[in-house]
C-alpha cells in the first residue's frame, strides 16, 4: 500500500499474502484479506483517504482496441465500446467498464489505439466493499494488466522514434508486450506470466515468454525493421539481475536501456481506466449534478435575466420575419396554384395512358422492324404497304410490294434471304404466288414472324 500526496509518495508498506487458490476462490477470498488491509490502513493512518486499487483477477477483461487514426473522438469511442463488448461477451449496460486513449500513430495510414477495461459488476462491488470496510474512500479499481499495457505502450511509442522497439513490462502476476516503429504503436499483447514464473531462467515459462516476444517482432515489424529492433524491459521484473539480458539474448535482440518508464504511482495519478460498481457510479454522478445545481443557483438568476432580454429581442426579430414571409406567400400564390393545376393535369394524363394501354393490350415496338426493312430493302424493290399485328402473342409483319428489273426473281429471292438471316426474324416466307407484270416486274407479298423487337437505337445506333 502506498500513501501519496501532492508532493508524491509519502509512505509505502508491503505485506505478502500467501493465497495459492485465489483464482478459484475469487472474489470470495477478499473476505479473508479484509483483516490485512485494515491493519495496513491503521498502520499508515490513512482512514478516510481516497483510494485507487490495482488488482489481478481472472474475471477482468483488458484489451487494446484500434480504429483508423482519422476517426473522430466519438467514432473512436463507439468503435472501442463495440469491440470491448464483443471481446468480453459482457453487456456494457450491466457491467462497469472504462476506456482510456492509449496512442495515436503518426503515419497517414496509422491507427488510434484505446485501452478498454470491463469487469463483472459483482466483482467490482466486492472490491468496493472491501476498501470501504478498511475505512477508505474508493475512487475505483483498475486491473494490473491495464497498468502494464499502459507502461509498455508508452515506452514502445517513445523509444521507437529513434529505432524499432519491443517494450516488455514484466509485472508481478503478468506481463505486457508492445511493439513500436517510427513513433507508431504496431502491436500489443498480454502474457499471463509474471516475474516469479520467469525464475530461474531455465523454466518453461521463460521459453514461452521468449517465443511470444519473437512472434510479436515477426507480426509487428516489417522485415527491413527487424534487424535494428531493440528490446527494453521495464516493470518490477526488470529489476531482477540478469533477466533482461537473458530475454534479449534468447530473442536475438539488442538490449536497450529504458528511457523514463512510468511507475505504478505515476500511472495511477494520471488517468487510469478506473471502474466502480454501477450503483455506486450512478449515485456519485447524481451527487455531482446536485452540487453543480446548488453552486450555480445564484449565477443562474443573472443568466435568466440576461436570457429574458435576449429572448425578447429575438422574438421581435422573428415577428418581423414572419410578416415578410406572409407578404412573399401572397405573391407566390398564383404560381403555386398553377403548379397544383399542372400536377393534377399530369396525373390525369398518366391515368388516361394507363386506361388506353389496358384497352389496347400489349404493344410491340415496331420501329425496330422499320429499321430492319430500311437497312435490307434494295433500290430495285418498292414496298407498297406494311401491316403489323399481334397473333397469339407473336409479332407479325405483312408486306406487299414490287420487284423491278430484268432479274426480278433473283432480286426477290435475295431480299427474302436477307430478311430471313436477321436475328429479329423467326420466319419469313412468301404469302402467295408472285405475279409477273408488264416490264418484267413481280408483285409479291411477304409474311414475317418477329422474335423480338428492340428499339430503333439498338438496331441502327
Amino acid at each position: 500500500m502506498s500513501a501519496a500526496a501532492d508532493c508524491g509518495v509519502v509512505d509505502c508498506r508491503e505485506r505478502a499474502l500467501a493465497e495459492p487458490a485465489y483464482r478459484e476462490q475469487w472474489p470470495a477470498i477478499l473476505d479473508r484479506l479484509q483483516g490485512p488491509l485494515c491493519e495496513l490502513a491503521g498502520e499508515m493512518d490513512v482512514s478516510g483517504a481516497a483510494a485507487r486499487v490495482v488488482y489481478w483477477a481472472p474475471s477482468s477483461v483488458v484489451g487494446v482496441l484500434s480504429c483508423p487514426a482519422h476517426a473522430g473522438d466519438a467514432a473512436a469511442r463507439d468503435a472501442a465500446c463495440r469491440a470491448l463488448a464483443e471481446t468480453s461477451g459482457l453487456s456494457l449496460a450491466e457491467h462497469p467498464w472504462a476506456l482510456r486513449p492509449l496512442a495515436t500513430d503518426t503515419s497517414a495510414t496509422g491507427r488510434r489505439h484505446t485501452l478498454g477495461v470491463i469487469e463483472r459488476d459483482s466483482v467490482a462491488d466486492a472490491l468496493h466493499t472491501w476498501v470501504v470496510r478498511a475505512g477508505l474512500e474508493p475512487e475505483g479499481a483498475v486491473p494490473g494488466s491495464a497498468v502494464g499495457l499502459i507502461a509498455a505502450a508508452d515506452e514502445a511509442s517513445a523509444q521507437s522514434l529513434a529505432s524499432p522497439c519491443v517494450a516488455v513490462h514484466i509485472g508481478e502476476q503478468d506481463s505486457a508486450i508492445a511493439v513500436g516503429a517510427g513513433g507508431s504503436l504496431r502491436l500489443t499483447r498480454r502474457l499471463p506470466i509474471g516475474a516469479d514464473a520467469l525464475l530461474p531462467p531455465a523454466r518453461p515459462a521463460l521459453q514461452r515468454c521468449v517465443a511470444e516476444i519473437r512472434d510479436s517482432v515477426l507480426v509487428g515489424l516489417d522485415e527491413p525493421d527487424r534487424p535494428d529492433a531493440a528490446i527494453v524491459c521495464i516493470g518490477p521484473g526488470a529489476e531482477v539481475p540478469g533477466l533482461a539480458g537473458v530475454l534479449a539474448e534468447q530473442c536475438g535482440l539488442t538490449l536497450a536501456p529504458s528511457g523514463m518508464p512510468r511507475d505504478l504511482d505515476e500511472i495511477l495519478n494520471a488517468d487510469p481506466p478506473l471502474i466502480l460498481p454501477r450503483a455506486v457510479h450512478a449515485a456519485s454522478q447524481g451527487r455531482r449534478l446536485k452540487r453543480v445545481l446548488i453552486a450555480g443557483f445564484s449565477a443562474a438568476g443573472m443568466l435568466i435575466a440576461v436570457d429574458g432580454i435576449h429572448a425578447h429581442s429575438q422574438l421581435s426579430s422573428l415577428q418581423r420575419q414572419i410578416e415578410r414571409l406572409r407578404g412573399r406567400k401572397s405573391e407566390l400564390e398564383p404560381v403555386l396554384a398553377t403548379r397544383r393545376a399542372a400536377l393534377t393535369l399530369g396525373q390525369g394524363v398518366s391515368a388516361a395512358r394507363a386506361q388506353i394501354a389496358s384497352r389496347l393490350g400489349p404493344m410491340a415496338a415496331w420501329d425496330g422492324v422499320l429499321a430492319l426493312l430500311a437497312q435490307n430493302t434494295p433500290e430495285s424493290i418498292r414496298l407498297g404497304s406494311l401491316s403489323f399485328s399481334l397473333e397469339d402473342g407473336r409479332a407479325v409483319c405483312s408486306i406487299e410490294g414490287h420487284a423491278a428489273g430484268a432479274d426480278s426473281d433473283a432480286t426477290l429471292a435475295g431480299y427474302l434471304d436477307s430478311l430471313s438471316t436477321s436475328s429479329l426474324v423467326q420466319d419469313c416466307r412468301l404469302g402467295a404466288t408472285p405475279r409477273t407484270e408488264s416490264g418484267g416486274s413481280i408483285s409479291f407479298n411477304l409474311r414475317m414472324t418477329i422474335t423480338g423487337l428492340p428499339s430503333l437505337a439498338e438496331v441502327n445506333p
